[in-house]
């Protein structure tokens, strides 16, 4: 299957993998013509994300995944994004090349969890109790917190809350849960289904990995400068002997 043979409006994951890190982020087809394959431009609170800007997000690799009812779950692999403008609004174009035009049977991809350190509020949905957790990390499919109170919270309807910034801008996280185990590293913590994740919170996932991402890389980029005027300064003072 080609992908400009998709439907507009048809359900597909794009997956951004930026080096060792890879996420998924839910869309649709917004728009087909001839083999041009478009889909909305993800945004932050008022803020568009130009995932096309190879300068700003380079390296990044892009696949796109699809659930076809007749032959499960496909892929197009290593997609090219270009931004344009139809009718006044932005939109990603996914192209593909002569190598890659074909889709592939794909299995399923494990759910990668975002690591967390941060205050988050738990309200118990059926007993209107609240209490202060702290989160352990959060994923598409669900959220985990650790809790040392006595409270029996496996079965239990939740909803998680924390807030949080990403590029500089707030967020407010809710997600609706259930708990559905328990266990011991580093301190109690409870792992829990999602009942429903919003678009926003998935956004709010794949930016703050982004996010993570660009800082590590950052920081990594001021270690190799001082590295080297650490060598550099090292070199001059043998210099003088």
């Amino acid at each position: 299957m080609k992908i400009w043979e998709l439907s507009e409006g048809a359900k597909i994951d794009l997956e951004v993998v930026w080096g060792s890190s890879s996420y998924a982020i839910p869309t649709e087809v917004a728009r087909i013509s001839g083999d041009h394959v478009m889909i909305p431009v993800f945004t932050y609170g008022d803020k568009e994300i130009n995932l096309a800007d190879n300068k700003a997000y380079r390296g990044m690799i892009f696949h796109v995944y699809y659930k076809d009812k007749a032959n499960g779950r496909i892929c197009w692999k290593s997609v090219h994004l270009d931004w344009q403008t139809y009718g006044g609004k932005h939109y990603y174009e996914i192209i593909t090349g002569a190598y890659n035009c074909e889709s592939k049977k794909s299995e399923r991809r494990g759910d990668r969890r975002l690591k967390l350190d941060m205050n988050c509020m738990v309200s118990m949905r059926d007993q209107e109790k609240s209490f202060m957790a702290k989160l352990r990390d959060i994923s598409q499919k669900g959220v985990a917190f650790y809790f040392n109170g006595d409270l029996r919270l496996k079965g239990e309807r939740l909803i998680v809350e924390f807030d949080d910034s990403i590029m500089g801008k707030d967020h407010h996280v809710i997600v609706p849960c259930k708990c559905v185990r328990s266990a011991e590293e580093g301190g109690k913590y409870y792992g829990c289904e999602a009942i429903q994740m919003t678009q926003e919170t998935v956004a709010y996932i794949s930016l703050k990995t982004m996010e993570k991402h660009m800082q590590a890389l950052q920081e990594k980029r001021m270690q190799e400068q001082e590295n080297k005027r650490l060598a550099e300064e090292l070199q001059e003072s043998h210099g003088h002997f």
